[in-house]
């Protein structure tokens, strides 16, 4: 090319930002380009490209990995559109979307990304397609070879990317933490990781504004997921095993993971467990061995594994702002998904999640997931390292253990003695034995509950004819599938699944167990009357003992006659032995009907055992 040829204006600095994410990649990346470039009349551009890329944080994955940063500096030549080159111009305008690029590559990505659905890179050991061959290039050594090129020279970590191996050395093999944050002890090795620890825990800054409500973010990717999940329908990511849809290619994938393959390629180095994501794993690991917990309150002494605990105990213990108020009634939320929520559980009454082996609707997804494990398949995924107790969910686990193995009640009652495991239960407990507060209003009648669920099942039981388990041996109908568990094992199978440790006696429930320990092998008696002496292994006997002796209370009362009882149950008894001609419960061995479910019982040991009654 001749000296000739060459413009008399000198190089031009254009600054490109390229936010593309294609669906078959973890959509943390951004590529940022500045362009130092030098134009000739011939329509050659000689472009010195520096790049950096980010690897933005995922909310998904609890901000773990927030950014990395590469450099290089390489040499191209490509023809560009005349002028297109120095200026903020990019020509080429997709036929489908307001998306424009500077690179005619770049739009056939995002056209096969986002509207054709083409991949041209077919998998050749099984279904997986791509839009890119580097991305077909990653998933063949992830699923397939099993290579991992890259390989730490400190230790054995191996990995499919250079990335991954560049921030296992920063994290591992190097003490390099130059930025100190100004509010607190954390150090971060790079701006980005620091910016966003200061957004997230100190500032609370948002940037990024919805502009169809009050929804805010730290990130871009973060707003643009959000208005495609709650503005517009779009879920372009579909899962080719279900109907599940996503609006990301990240929720895709580990929908995927965790849902169909089974993969969980995160081995903890100090137990068996297993993981989808590294996050999960890096939250595992603090929370199940080091005891880490790097996320302090500024306010008090509070500390968590996560960022999103530490969030939701500032506003939920430090903060009066819930921006989001219920249209029907006093009820406010931090989140749009739990005012969703209760709005559909508390006025709707929409649950537009059905299961396919029942009728059984539900409000959220993970409802229906748990009742088809419990209901159905009887999986119960997560095993207790000291007993043979399993359980449907890891929470119910985890208070199994410090219930039963550590004796750990971390949470104190400010006017008793008594400690409970979780903070819902002593809140409960507060409102149940000193506050007298009941929050939860009947809209049909005068009754109030301490909690949602008391209310809900007041509500069925009393101002609907629902009852949805049906007793497969009889006519019998529950609110709840476990009173229909106990009634089976009680009226039917005859099932006694919990042996006493110090005698023979078995019962259908494990806080019978626990009442028969009480009563008959320690002298523990924990409620006193106030009155006299008396004392009761449970509340509710105490209560009953105070409105029968004392008080003379009895604040249950029959619709059709002058009958009082102190107890619901005696109301019950009292309605179907003088007020009603249902026998619900039916003998499966003879003819015979009774009243209540403990007539029938007697009746089949007289009657259809050889077992008597003393």
């Amino acid at each position: 090319m001749s000296e000739e040829t060459k413009p008399s204006c000198g190089p031009v600095q254009v600054k490109q930002e390229n936010e593309l994410l294609f669906p078959d990649e973890v959509p943390t990346i951004c590529i940022k380009e500045e362009e130092t470039q030098e134009d000739y009349s011939d329509g050659l551009t000689s472009i010195q490209l520096k790049q950096e890329e980010l690897l933005l944080p995922d909310e998904d994955l609890n901000d773990w990995d927030v950014s990395t940063k590469e450099e290089t500096t390489v040499k191209m030549e490509y023809t560009c559109a005349k002028g297109s080159c120095h200026t903020d111009e990019k020509p080429h305008q997709c036929p489908y979307c307001d998306y424009k690029t500077v690179l005619s590559s770049n739009m056939k990505k995002h056209i096969m990304a986002r509207h054709t659905g083409e991949k041209p890179h077919h998998c050749p050991h099984c279904d997986y397609k791509s839009v890119q061959s580097g991305s077909m290039k990653r998933h063949i050594m992830a699923h397939h070879t099993g290579e991992k090129p890259h390989v730490c020279s400190q230790c054995e970590y191996k990995t499919v990317e250079s990335r991954n191996l560049k921030r296992h050395v920063k994290a591992h093999h190097t003490d390099k933490k130059l930025l100190q944050c100004p509010h607190c002890d954390y150090k971060a090795v790079q701006s980005g990781h620091m910016k966003v620890h200061i957004m997230a825990n100190h500032t609370g800054e948002k940037p990024y504004h919805c502009p169809q409500c009050e929804y805010k973010s730290k990130l871009s990717r973060s707003m643009k997921q959000h208005i495609m999940a709650h503005h517009t329908d779009e879920k372009p990511h579909q899962c080719s095993h279900c109907e599940y849809k996503a609006v990301g290619s990240g929720q895709l994938k580990k929908h995927i993971m965790a849902r169909h393959t089974g993969e969980k390629s995160h081995q903890c180095p100090h137990c068996d467990y297993k993981s989808v994501q590294s996050g999960h794993m890096k939250i595992h690991i603090m929370a199940r061995h080091t005891g880490e917990k790097p996320h302090h309150c500024p306010f008090c002494d509070f500390k968590s594994v996560a960022p999103q605990e530490l969030k939701r105990h500032l506003m939920a213990h430090h903060t009066d702002k819930k921006p989001l108020q219920c249209p029907y009634c006093e009820y406010k939320a931090v989140k749009s998904g739990h005012m969703k929520t209760h709005i559909m559980a508390r006025h709707t009454e929409e649950k537009p999640h059905q299961c396919p082996h029942c009728e059984y609707k539900a409000v959220r997804s993970d409802q229906i997931r748990r009742h088809i494990m419990a209901c159905h398949t009887g999986e119960k995924p997560h095993q207790c390292p000291h007993c043979d107790f399993k359980s449907v969910r890891s929470g119910q686990l985890k208070r199994h253990i410090m219930a039963h193995h550590t004796n750990e009640k971390p949470h104190q009652c400010p006017y008793c003695e008594y400690k409970a495991v979780r903070s819902e239960q002593l809140k409960i407990h507060i409102m149940a034995h000193h506050t007298g507060e009941k929050p939860h209003h009947c809209p049909l009648c005068d009754f109030k509950s301490v909690t949602p669920q008391q209310l809900k099942r007041h509500i069925m039981a009393h101002h609907t004819d629902e009852k949805p388990h049906q007793c497969p041996h009889c006519e019998y109908k529950a609110v709840k599938f476990a009173h229909m568990k106990i009634h089976i094992m009680a009226c039917h199978t005859y099932e006694k699944p919990h042996q006493c440790p110090h005698c023979e006696y078995k019962a259908v429930r494990s806080d019978q167990i626990k009442r028969h320990v009480m009563a008959h092998h320690t002298d523990q008696k924990p409620h006193q009357c106030p009155y006299c002496e008396y004392k009761a292994v449970r509340s509710e006997q105490l209560k009953k003992h105070i409105m029968g002796c004392h008080t003379g209370e009895k604040p249950h009362h029959c619709p059709l006659c002058d009958f009082k009882s102190v107890t619901a149950q005696q109301l019950k008894k009292h309605t179907l032995a003088h007020h009603t001609k249902d026998k619900p419960h039916k003998c499966p061995h003879c003819e015979y009907k009774a009243v209540r479910s403990d007539l029938m019982k007697k009746h089949v040991k007289v009657h259809h055992t050889d077992e008597r009654l003393h």
